[in-house]
């Protein structure tokens, strides 16, 4: 049998999948001398001096989420955001399960989740295909259930959006990221704190001025909802000072009401209020959104019925893959339509 001496072409996807090959190799290996409990399984995320992978634990062999971070001046930072997470139950938030703190580096351990909203709101927009209002009534209920326990802590999230809202294997929405929530610090008459934080196309007005309340999440929330709608960023800019003035001075668009209820409709124009006195509470949104959700009753069930049968036994879709089988085989079910 002869071989041929053509040398195989390699494409910049090759590259990129070996390079990645190469890195989680080194990662595994320098893990492995260091600690014993957990095992590298994937890269989820490498951003600056923070790094999170999906990891197994060789003592329970469940899988979970560890976010490394390099300590440098952040500790106290970084112990602030494990001792939050660590504050809060519901079953709608990125569940803790522990932290410590070796070689230069802190780390938390945190619920593994297959999937986020802005995977999904992605794929729904390159493959034309429309977020049903069944399920977005779904997901509204349960980040209004984990709103519910934040605020209750007195604490402000300052960062939701899509890519702080993850999905579990059960469909079920979970919210994490809480590097940049605080304690509600200044109490005065409006019950109003000082300072700015967020990513800029979820930012409330108020946030820019510096003083703001629980309510910016409720702007966020709202920004969301009308990306669930449209699968399109409710206010967006190249710059910074573009996006700080369409916040303030423009309207947000409209829903297609040809697909969603009016009454959606008018849950994100009140939640979109620029002044954020005229912004409803948390629990009166959940409050609307119940309202709205009445007559949905039933084909909601049916809906979630088909995401759990969905997602049964799916433990090793890998988050980083965009053409993911999770969302895929979310979006061949009937609670999407084209």
């Amino acid at each position: 049998m002869g071989f041929s001496n053509s040398k195989r072409q390699i494409k910049p996807k090759d590259v990129l999948e070996n390079l990645k090959k190469k890195e989680l190799q080194n990662d595994i290996r320098l893990y492995r001398q260091q600690y014993k409990k957990y095992e590298i399984l994937d890269i989820l995320e490498k951003v600056d001096n923070k790094e999170v992978y999906k990891v197994l634990n060789q003592e329970d062999q469940n899988i979970y989420c560890m976010k490394r971070v390099e300590i440098e001046d952040n500790l106290e930072k970084i112990k602030k955001e494990a001792e939050t997470l660590s504050e809060l139950k519901s079953e709608y938030i990125v569940k803790y399960y522990e932290s410590f703190e070796e070689n230069n580096y802190f780390y938390i351990i945190m619920e593994y989740c297959e999937t986020d909203l802005e995977k999904l709101i992605k794929k729904c927009k390159n493959d034309k295909k429309i977020i049903s209002e069944e399920l977005i009534l779904k997901y509204v209920f349960e980040i209004c259930d984990g709103l519910r326990e934040i605020h209750s802590k007195n604490l402000i999230h300052r960062d939701l959006k899509p890519g702080n809202l993850f999905i579990n294997k059960e469909n079920k929405i979970k919210i994490g990221d809480f590097g940049i929530s605080e304690k509600l610090k200044i109490k005065n008459k409006d019950n109003t704190t000082q300072n700015i934080r967020g990513t800029p196309n979820y930012v409330a007005p108020e946030l820019f001025s510096g003083i703001y309340n629980f309510k910016v999440d409720i702007w966020a929330l709202g920004c969301i909802i009308y990306e669930l709608c449209t699968l399109q960023v409710c206010f967006y800019s190249d710059s910074p000072l573009g996006i700080d003035t369409k916040i303030k001075n423009t309207p947000h668009g409209k829903i297609d009401l040809d697909i969603y209820d009016i009454k959606l409709q008018n849950v994100i124009d009140v939640m979109l209020e620029k002044d954020y006195n005229n912004r409803p509470n948390i629990d009166e949104v959940y409050d609307y959104c119940r309202a709205l959700k009445g007559r949905n009753d039933v084909r909601l069930f049916k809906s979630h019925l088909i995401i759990n049968r969905i997602f049964n036994g799916m433990l090793d879709i890998d988050q980083n893959e965009e053409n993911s089988e999770t969302i895929n085989k979310l979006l061949s079910e009937e609670i999407f339509r084209r």
